[in-house]
């Protein structure tokens, strides 16, 4: 759009277009919304649920604790019970079972994200300007403010 002609044609109060229309740099602004508040910060994360094995010291048939099941996984947890017929899956922590405290309450969901604050706007000034051509600031809208000035 250079306005370099934008203040060439003042109207009879001496307002040119760069002063009158927002489209050659003038009008009145009504300025920028505010801007939003910054980011909420991230809660820490929940601790995970604590787990006891349940009982303590618990072993299977053939002598095997909770531990033996941490060391060489869960896959016969179910074929070796306890005198009570509790199973690693039932006692043992590390094969889904033992005793849990719960988990810790779940962190809020996010923070909705404001609205984009909006573009300042701008009115022409005054809004039925003409420069001593005639020509309104529509006029420049069309032409450009080239002849502005």
């Amino acid at each position: 759009n250079g306005c370099d002609e934008a203040d060439d044609w003042a109207d009879a109060q001496g307002r040119t277009a760069s002063q009158a229309c927002c489209v050659c740099g003038g009008g009145t602004s009504s300025g920028p919304s505010p801007s939003p508040p910054g980011p909420t910060p991230t809660p820490p994360s929940p601790s995970p649920p604590s787990c006891s094995n349940s009982p303590p010291n618990w072993k299977d048939s053939y002598g095997d604790s909770c531990q033996w099941y941490v060391n060489n996984g869960c896959d016969e947890a179910d074929d070796w019970a306890d005198a009570q017929g509790r199973t690693a899956s039932q006692a043992c922590c590390v094969c889904g079972g033992g005793t849990s405290s719960g988990p810790s309450p779940s962190p809020p969901g996010p923070t909705p994200t404001p609205p984009s604050p909006s573009p300042p706007s701008c009115s022409n000034s005054p809004p039925n300007w003409k420069d001593s051509y005639g020509d309104s600031c529509q006029w420049y809208v069309n032409n450009g403010c080239d002849e502005a000035d």
